[in-house]
């Protein structure tokens, strides 16, 4: 994944600041999070460097490229968003796929990257299971899946409350791919 980095990042909503003067960088493989109290800029600054929404001012890298006016289908990002919007009338192997799918991928390919990510994140078990029956923790695992399996130059995750995660990683090892697996 490329390095994310965040320059004087500013948004403004008429009169209302959401983001002023943000700074920062995410290193390549680097596992970041944004934590602060409703309201202070969190979703907004992920929005922004996945491109739903452009900045006031202030500037946004994605590697050594300037993304910053960029629309988010120009951008290689991917977005996990809390409500995953996963597909109901799919099952998990088909939910994981559909953006290789989207991208006229050939089957093999599809098949192979399904069940590698699915490794990753130690859903193997999950595949051919219904999207219906699944946990929460479990869902929010395909969704992170079906982000990554096109392997994106970076990936953000809005998820707006610390306890939805602990849902995710309490009950396996930690499925977040290290550099390695990358």
């Amino acid at each position: 994944m490329a390095m994310i980095r965040i320059e004087n990042l500013r948004k403004s909503f008429g009169d209302f600041v959401a983001v002023q003067n943000s700074s920062f960088a995410i290193e390549d493989g680097e596992f970041f999070c944004l934590l602060g109290l409703s309201g202070c800029g969190k979703t907004t600054t992920l929005r922004m460097i996945a491109g739903l929404e452009l900045p006031t001012s202030g500037h946004i890298f994605l590697g050594r490229d300037e993304v910053t006016a960029k629309r988010a289908s120009q951008r290689d990002i991917a977005f996990v968003f809390q409500l995953f919007a996963l597909y109901p009338h799919m099952n998990v192997r088909a939910n994981i796929g559909f953006p290789l799918k989207c991208e006229g991928r050939p089957r093999g390919e599809i098949r192979g990257r399904v069940e590698e990510t699915a490794r990753i994140l130690h859903i193997e078990h999950l595949l051919d299971k219904s999207i219906s029956g699944l946990s929460s923790g479990d869902r929010q695992r395909v969704a992170l899946g079906r982000a990554i399996v096109r392997r994106p130059a970076a990936c953000t995750i809005a998820w707006a409350r610390p306890r939805s995660m602990s849902l995710m990683i309490s009950s396996r090892p930690c499925p977040w791919p290290t550099r390695s697996r990358l």
